[in-house]
């Protein structure tokens, strides 16, 4: 899970180891689609985080203040949530982020985009989101699953990149609380990985855990044939989670930067962000790493196959972590 808090921001670390104003129409995606030099897949499960504390809103006016360049898609799956706080002024499409359906697909523009105004871009309501999924649990690996095809199918490139954003509980918690799932259970990391392994994209340039204590060996060794590199935390990040602003800028200068490069920006920017003084997230404490998965001794994803049955058990676990912790 993310954490609220104000505390002093002790270690940042990079490894490359093992361990260590709405329009009215929706935009539709081509009917021929041109590859692009990259596709960046944003999974973002609201859940109680944006609900209560608009920490989802923050990250996305953070992309939409950055430069997205012409050869780079952005899609981005909005869900889990229950109430959102991006202005309108943010949207095409759509007056509120949820009004209409829980589960929405978007395609971003940034601040250097024809449709910018008063300094940022905007994110415009995709028509082609599948009916069946409309009302979907974003905590449901057949959710992720869609998603990442849908993406892939319609703005097809050369470089995959998938970031995940959420509560997080590592090996035994797995990823995501739908704010529309009474039982409050995470999707398991075993979801996580069939999700992955059984979408149209063969390999991810980086898979990104803006999420709470995903960087284990476990974890790391159930993804790694299916990620070149992971950004992941070995511990709970704030609530304003990973800065995108410059790591987009980053990208858009770049849309071939190597994942391993694109990694320590990532790592770089939340740094900064929470040792800005300036910053709404200064003080607060967080570790982030991107993981080379290349130098894995073994790639195996019989990682999770055995300690994936029992799931209700680690979704009881995880509820409890959440009431002990008292994080939101």
């Amino acid at each position: 899970m993310k954490k609220k808090g104000s505390c002093f921001l002790c270690v940042i670390t990079v490894f490359v180891l093992l361990v260590s104003s709405c329009g009215a129409t929706l935009a539709e995606a081509p009917a021929e689609p041109a590859k692009a030099a990259r596709t960046v897949m944003l999974y973002f499960c609201g859940s109680n985080l944006e609900t209560y504390y608009e920490m989802v809103s923050w990250n996305l006016r953070q992309i939409m203040n950055a430069d997205i360049s012409a050869d780079i898609n952005v899609i981005g799956l909005t869900g889990g949530s229950t109430e959102w706080h991006t202005d309108a002024e943010y949207l095409e499409g759509a007056e509120a982020i949820g009004r209409d359906q829980p589960v929405q697909a978007w395609l971003f523009s940034g601040k250097n985009a024809q449709n910018a105004e008063n300094g940022h871009g905007k994110m415009t309501l995709l028509s082609g989101w599948p009916e069946v999924y409309s009302s979907a649990l974003l905590s449901d690996e057949k959710t992720l699953r869609t998603f990442i095809n849908f993406a892939a199918e319609n703005y097809p490139a050369d470089i995959y990149d998938l970031v995940l954003w959420d509560h997080g509980g590592g090996p035994h918690g797995g990823f995501g609380i739908d704010d529309y799932d009474p039982t409050d259970t995470a999707m398991s990391v075993s979801g996580v990985m069939r999700a992955v392994k059984e979408s149209k994209v063969d390999r991810f340039n980086i898979i990104d855990f803006d999420a709470c204590l995903m960087s284990s060996a476990e974890i790391i060794a159930a993804l790694a044939e299916y990620a070149d590199y992971l950004v992941v935390s070995s511990e709970t990040e704030p609530g304003f989670g990973q800065e995108y602003t410059i790591w987009f800028n980053a990208l858009s200068a770049d849309p071939r930067i190597s994942g391993f490069e694109l990694g320590k920006v990532i790592v770089d920017a939340y740094v900064a962000f929470y040792e800005d003084e300036n910053s709404e997230g200064y003080g607060q404490e967080g570790v982030l790493s991107v993981v080379d998965t290349k130098k894995l001794p073994g790639q195996n994803d019989s990682a999770f196959d055995q300690n994936g049955g029992n799931h209700e058990q680690r979704a009881d676990n995880h509820r409890q972590r959440q009431q002990e912790a008292q994080f939101p």
